[in-house]
Formats: structure tokens, sequence, C-alpha cells
């Protein structure tokens, strides 16, 4: 093979090996697949805007964002994944397990999920039957 084309061979690779990496699980467990029982990382996702207020109904809009960032790792749709089917859960199941964890599952801290973002992730978990 001549050095340019080594050269082009050994590029490519390269690219590859970075779109593997790039497009492949994450190097970070969400949440919801950490392994250790301490608490979890925080969640990333804001508050949403047009949130329903704190003791209010909760939005299963805004709960969706919430929910992609923290659980559809091990819960996909509301479906069984890494852990268990959770469509139609109460929302009085749901807070408990995300709030004290247990099975598998991880507590999540009210610094982590807000008890608005939890009450909206429930009504989105709830909306999943």
């Amino acid at each position: 093979m001549s050095t340019h084309r080594l050269f082009l061979f050994a590029a490519l690779l390269v690219v590859v090996a970075l779109v593997v990496v790039a497009c492949g699980p994450s190097a970070t467990p969400t949440p919801a697949a950490a392994p250790t029982k301490g608490p979890a990382p925080a969640s990333t996702v804001a508050a949403t805007p047009g949130a329903a207020a704190p003791g209010k109904v909760g939005s299963p809009e805004s709960g969706k964002a919430v929910f992609e960032a923290n659980c559809n790792g091990c819960h996909p749709g509301g479906n069984k994944g890494n852990g268990p089917d959770i469509r139609g859960k109460s929302a009085d199941v749901v807070k408990n397990k995300v709030r004290n964890g247990g099975g598998g599952m991880p507590q999540f801290s009210q610094s982590q999920i807000s008890d608005q973002q939890l009450t909206d992730v429930a009504a989105y978990v709830n909306s999943l039957k």
C-alpha cells in the first residue's frame, strides 16, 4: 500500500471510530441506570415555562421533558426496559418510587427533580395508559 493510501485508510478508521463513539451508548449512565445507592446526578431539565404552579394538577406536557431526561433510559416510553412498565401508574406510586427509590430504582431528591416537576412527571406517566 502506498503511503498516501495508508494515510487515507487510517484517517477513515479514525472517523469511523469517532462516529461509533459519538452515536453509541453514553459513557455516563443515566440516573435511573446508576447501579449505586447514592443520590443520582442532578437533572439537567429546568422547570418548563408554563408548567403548572405548585399545588396544582401536573402538566403532562411539562412532565414529558423531565421524564425523557431522567426516566426514559430505563422506562422507554413508559414501557418495560431496564426498569418495569410504568404506564398508567398512579401519581402517588410514581412520586413515592421517584423520591424513595428501591428495587434497582435510584431515588431522586427535590434538588434533582422539584416537587412540581415530579407532579408533572406523574401526570405524564398517567397519560401513557
